[in-house]
């Protein structure tokens, strides 16, 4: 038993930041982007919509796409 010990979080613990959600977000947002290109393809092609703001978000993207060995790749 802890006599005299309470369970209760002190203020510099309840203060102590947790870093692992933002670690887990920087990690998981680049490969959200990466993916999320196809369901935007798909429905470009399907209702034959592909805009200028949609090229500008998703240049990185075509760019390597166009510039790299992924081109065949993802073609195939």
């Amino acid at each position: 038993m802890n006599w005299g010990k309470t369970d209760i979080m002190t203020d510099e613990s309840a203060r102590k930041p947790n870093h692992g959600g933002i670690v887990a977000a920087l990690l998981l947002l680049p490969v959200l982007y990466v993916l999320s290109i196809g369901p935007v393809a798909r429905m470009g092609i399907k209702y034959g919509v592909w805009n200028s703001t949609q090229q500008r978000i998703y240049f990185p993207v075509l760019w390597l796409h166009d510039h790299t060995i992924l081109k065949k790749p993802l073609e195939d």
